[in-house]
């Protein structure tokens, strides 16, 4: 008797990235040897040897999966802790779902996250770092240990490599804080006059979308796009509508996601704005103002800025930032009820030298060449080749499987002729996909017409609420100012005081905390700083346990003069900017007529 339906049932609820992974294995593949033998009995050598390992800490990435024993065995012995787990044989995992009932174990709520094979496991690495913000333990099964006594350090080491590349594309990304803020409140009047994505859910439910993405792979099927336009939603993501307006094809949806001023480059052609446009919210405002209508917007779940101003709970549909804007059109289709993606122009590595499909003219020429050039990382590409890529290739190849492996119920197909592999897709030329939706019909200015249709009830009240909200916060900017001023007055008072008199001190320091507490206790604020000073106020609640248990009154004031002095001076630096955006967001808003 078989066990495979039985677990499958429950992978498909839990772990949806593992689904194909093991139902394309071939039967014949499956044999008894492949698959290693776990005691039945407690290894209680190997759980001693493990106790090094975790220690307190509360996240356990555990490499191999086999029966499951070992895997039981932990969970058994630390039940306060999460578990993430990568199998790295496919056949191996298949074969222990054939033979032994796992729904239990497979089922464990602690069990956060199950990877399997080779390709899935930068995809896992993407998820923790993106996910978590907690120290790993690693362990390994004792048969692996046993074949490779290095395993273990070697796959720790790789994590770690990983985890630095991913923060160094996250420094990038705070890089644009200021950016997003001033996007997210200079879209505010937009946003209230055009539907949400999340809105729109299922309008085109059981449809096919056909992502387009700009890599030089579109140009060998642009006239399959073209074939596409009557039978399935062709939605561009970013550049790629450069490219597309060459050639004469209108998308039935353009969308944007960088908030960088370069894209007044990407659409500074008017047939560019031709088609409807679905922008995020903290996406670059330009593009929004100059379509005016025929817009959806989306707000990004990063976005607290915005998502306080439109006075968003957290259980309000957001969709997630990714980083690549097809990452956004690919939650938009999903949202439209898609039951079919298929993706063109997705190269993710560079092909004939070229980094761009012809047509895609916003980029420095010579910098897009240098930077092929200087390519030292390769990828799979569909055909069992090797391309060229570069590190944030591979960063948006990840961030794609992850949100790939988000959608179990969406049919993924990869149609990107020679480019990368795509874990969680299905490669097709573009030429069966034409087969498979010629039969489905979809109109050129579907969205047009839709969009005709959406009507805005209570606008009037939601304005009033969200320009409320802004007057709010401008004045209450001017508030903290003082409130910063006068604490700043105190922190240096505390610094002669602690010298001086420490009973005097220690009253000061008292009202310290009570002006503090009262700035940042504010419902805004961690909505607003957060985002515009989060190292500041990482560093700062790291040392604040620290300044909370000293007992020496001249180290605790050191310490409140250096962090929460500098806080507090980085905030007030920040105050015109914010009160500059606010002012003109409430501008903005004043041109709606309601």
């Amino acid at each position: 008797m078989t066990h495979f339906k039985e677990n499958l049932a429950v992978i498909q609820q839990r772990f949806p990235n593992i689904v194909n992974r093991i139902v394309e294995i071939e039967e014949d593949s499956l044999n008894a040897s492949s698959l290693p033998e776990e005691p039945l009995k407690k290894d209680e050598a190997w759980l001693e040897a493990v106790k090094g390992s975790v220690g307190d800490i509360k996240v356990v990435f555990v490499y191999g999966f086999s029966q499951g024993v070992a895997l039981a065995d932990l969970l058994e012995t630390y039940p306060d802790r999460f578990f993430i787990v990568y199998e790295p044989d496919e056949v191996v995992f298949r074969n222990s779902m054939h033979t032994y009932d796992m729904r239990e174990l497979l089922a464990w709520p602690q069990l956060l996250w199950v990877a399997v094979g080779e390709s899935q496991l930068k995809m896992l690495f993407y998820k923790i770092c993106t996910y978590m913000d907690q120290e790993l333990a690693f362990v390994a099964l004792r048969h692996h240990l046993e074949e490779r006594l290095d395993l273990l350090q070697e796959i720790k080491h790789d994590f770690e490599e990983y985890h630095r590349t991913f923060l160094s594309n996250r420094r990038t990304e705070k890089h644009f804080q200021k950016t997003w803020i001033e996007n997210s409140l200079k879209q505010l009047s937009g946003m209230l006059t055009s539907p949400s994505i999340t809105e729109l859910a299922g309008v085109y439910s059981g449809s096919t979308a056909v992502i387009i993405a700009s890599g030089p792979s579109l140009e060998k099927d642009i006239e399959w796009v073209r074939k596409f336009q009557n039978h399935a939603l062709i939605i561009s993501a970013g550049s790629s509508i450069q490219a597309l307006i060459k050639h004469n094809i209108v998308p039935h949806l353009a969308t944007i996601m960088d908030g960088g001023s370069i894209n007044a480059k990407v659409f500074e052609n008017p047939k560019t704005l031709a088609p409807p446009l679905l922008y995020g919210s903290t996406a670059y405002h330009g593009v929004s103002d100059q379509k005016k209508s025929e817009t959806i917007h989306a707000i990004i779940q990063n976005d607290n800025i915005g998502k306080y101003c439109m006075g968003m709970s957290e259980q309000d549909p957001t969709i997630l930032p990714t980083p690549t804007v097809t990452g956004t059109a690919i939650q938009a289709a999903a949202w439209l009820g898609a039951s079919r993606i298929v993706m063109m122009g997705q190269d993710l590595s560079f092909q004939e030298g070229k980094f761009y499909a012809n047509g895609v003219e916003h980029s420095d020429e010579k910098y897009s060449e240098q930077v092929v050039k200087q390519a030292q990382h390769t990828v799979h590409n569909v055909d069992g080749g090797l391309n060229q890529t570069t590190e944030s290739f591979l960063y948006m190849k990840d961030g794609l499987e992850s949100l790939i492996s988000m959608l179990p119920n969406i049919e993924f197909v990869n149609a990107t002729r020679g480019g990368a592999v795509i874990e969680g897709t299905i490669w097709k030329p573009a030429e069966d996909v034409y087969k498979q939706i010629k039969h489905q019909s979809i109109e050129n200015d579907s969205i047009c017409k839709l969009l005709a249709r959406v009507e805005f009830p209570q606008l009037k009240e939601k304005v009033t609420f969200v320009k409320s909200r802004v007057e709010h916060l401008l004045l209450d900017f001017a508030s903290i100012n003082e409130e910063l001023g006068v604490m700043q007055k105190q922190i240096d008072k505390l610094q002669i005081q602690s010298r001086s008199n420490a009973s005097k001190a220690w009253k000061t320091m008292e009202s310290i905390e009570m002006i503090w507490g009262k700035i940042a206790e504010r419902e805004w604020f961690s909505s607003v700083f957060e985002t515009l000073l989060s190292d500041q106020l990482g560093d700062f609640d790291r040392i604040l346990p620290e300044i909370a248990i000293e007992k020496d009154i001249r180290k605790k004031s050191d310490l409140v003069y250096r962090y929460l002095g500098g806080l507090g001076k980085d905030i007030q630096g920040e105050v015109p900017f914010i009160q500059k955006l606010l002012s003109e967001s409430l501008e903005k808003m004043a041109e709606i007529k309601v």
